[in-house]
């Protein structure tokens, strides 16, 4: 399979973390996997392993600019023959959706927080419930999450990962 795991940038974080985990553990497994992100990483680990998608400084707002990045991320994928992609962040998978439209390429969606209380308007909410109803998995941190979109959302396409915990703090803990 030729795999990409996308993320708006490789800076310290939840999600960061989580998709380095990943990446980490794919890259053993898979022949074709790719990093990318949309912004350059202070996360020096995987300087050399991933690929960046610059947004390009333009106007603000200018519809062009923000279809000539959609078509940046369409170019990315569809050079490398990707037929999974995986996603960090609503706001990514936005992005990659569109970018993706009649493009047969599998999308799974990972949400590593609360969509309810982490998107910050009902319009970006509304456009996310829509796009999660469309990709192929939705990846949720939380038992919680994952019965509440399902109650509200009626989305059946849906897993629990909750996070990692890395051996080394485990032992720490005492756990």
């Amino acid at each position: 399979k030729r795999v990409d795991i996308i993320i708006n940038s490789q800076v310290i974080g939840g999600a960061e973390r989580a998709s380095g985990l990943l990446y980490k553990n794919l890259e053993t497994k898979l022949r074709h996997l790719r990093l990318l992100t949309f912004k350059s990483s202070a996360n020096y680990e995987f300087e050399s392993n991933f690929i960046q998608i610059p947004r390009k400084r333009r106007l603000a707002g200018l519809l062009p600019s923000r279809i000539g990045f959609l078509l940046d991320i369409r170019k990315a994928v569809k050079r490398n023959k990707t037929e999974v992609v995986i996603t960090f962040m609503s706001g990514v998978t936005t992005l990659v959706f569109l970018s993706l439209i009649f493009m047969n390429v599998k999308i799974i969606a990972c949400e590593r927080s609360d969509p309810f209380r982490s998107t910050p308007s009902r319009r970006r909410l509304a456009i996310t419930k829509f796009i999660y109803k469309l990709v192929n998995v939705v990846i949720v941190q939380t038992d919680r999450v994952k019965d509440r979109l399902h109650s509200e959302w009626k989305l059946q396409n849906m897993t629990v990962i909750g996070n990692m915990i890395p051996l080394r703090s485990s032992a720490y803990l005492g756990i």
